[in-house]
């Protein structure tokens, strides 16, 4: 309930690095899972946008951190960072595949829902609400998530940002408090 206060939920905007950011948190995983072979495929060495740094690192580190956890044996895991359209309507696309379980045929929208969880994922842990949060923060940016996955084969998410910052919300959030 507080991460849905409106104090909590404000972006705080500036300009991040995307290329570095997700090379950050793959060379983070490097460190810590010498299993897994992390690359990165990137035909620009820095696209930069307006976002929230912290969430968009934590969006980012969520997908990788399921990679890791839905890849079992040390399967590679990549990321892949481009960037589409013109002008205004410019938009940075980060793509994060794992050669893991893959999400069963028809639980791949279900899986964004607070607290759902494939049907597929035995006793690996997690609570159903890091794709959720993902979901939130990247709608909140004026992006989306969207998924493509094969079981036994993997899955790949797809986050799609605008570069330029989302407009401000013209009538934001008011708190009232009723008494009887």
């Amino acid at each position: 309930a507080r991460r849905d206060e409106p104090e909590v939920t404000a972006l705080h905007l500036a300009p991040v690095d995307l290329v570095a950011l997700v090379r950050e948190v793959l060379d983070g995983y490097r460190m810590t899972n010498p299993r897994h072979d992390f690359a990165l495929d990137t035909g620009v060495d820095s696209l930069v946008g307006t976002w929230d740094r912290d969430r968009t690192e934590r969006t980012v580190d969520n997908l990788v951190s399921n990679a890791v956890k839905f890849s079992p044996g040390g399967r590679p895991i990549s990321a892949s960072i481009r960037e589409e359209g013109t002008g205004a309507t410019r938009v940075a696309i980060v793509a994060i595949t794992d050669q893991g379980l893959g999400i069963p045929e028809g639980e791949c929208d279900a899986i964004f829902d607070r607290f759902r969880r494939g049907s597929n994922v035995g006793d690996v842990p997690g609570s159903g609400l890091g794709l959720w949060s993902v979901r939130r923060i990247v709608e909140q940016h004026g992006g989306t998530l969207a998924v493509g996955s094969v079981i036994g084969a993997g899955s790949t998410f797809t986050i799609r940002l605008p570069l330029a910052s989302p407009a401000p919300d013209p009538f934001p959030a008011v708190r009232t408090e009723h008494t009887s």
